[in-house]
């Protein structure tokens, strides 16, 4: 069971399953607020890598469920994700021209739950997707690298939209500093 990527919301799942479910980057529209550095990071790979690495994500669609990711800097990433008490360990990148960067996994020994397609190779898809996560939280806020296993109790809940808060505080963690960095989709 893995996952690895799915909707604007971009779900992170085992190979990427980047069909037909996810929405035109051409269609993705940020906050008139949010446009500037958006844009910004989307012409600059690098400042984008660096805005992603060090993160806790949090993405949730009704096929998957809630699923958490922390990307640390040295480029690994740790998944957590409904039906699996142990983390999947994996990789990340950014890869692509400025202006059109793509965010890439690599969950070796890996399957999609839902499609079963194997893992083991990279797969990736318009960064700008990942930019409109549910959650964006600097550092490993939950310690998925530390750790290995899932933080929640148990498994993370399949039908239920939990927030990386509501896990924080589950798990009896000090409440969250950090504040949700993900750019609001334009509602019009």
């Amino acid at each position: 069971m893995t996952r690895i990527f799915s909707l604007s919301a971009l779900v992170v799942i085992s190979g990427l399953a980047l069909s037909g479910c996810a929405p035109s980057v051409a269609r993705l529209a940020v906050s008139e607020a949010d446009k500037p550095r958006f844009n910004a990071l989307l012409a600059d790979p690098t400042a984008l890598r660096a805005f992603l690495a060090d993160t806790t994500i949090k993405n949730w669609d009704s096929r998957y469920g809630t699923q958490i990711e922390y990307h640390s800097v040295s480029g690994r990433t740790w998944l957590v994700f409904p039906g699996n008490l142990r983390s999947l360990q994996g990789f990340w990148k950014i890869t692509g021209p400025a202006g059109n960067p793509r965010i890439c996994y690599l969950y070796p020994h890996s399957r999609d739950a839902i499609t079963g397609k194997p893992g083991g190779d990279w797969e990736c898809g318009p960064a700008a997707l990942k930019l409109t996560a549910d959650e964006i939280r600097d550092g490993d806020v939950l310690g998925l690298q530390k750790q290995g296993l899932t933080p929640y109790p148990k498994t993370l809940p399949a039908k239920y939209d939990i927030s990386i808060s509501e896990v924080v505080k589950a798990l009896g963690l000090r409440p969250l500093r950090q504040k949700n960095k993900t750019f609001e989709q334009d509602g019009s």
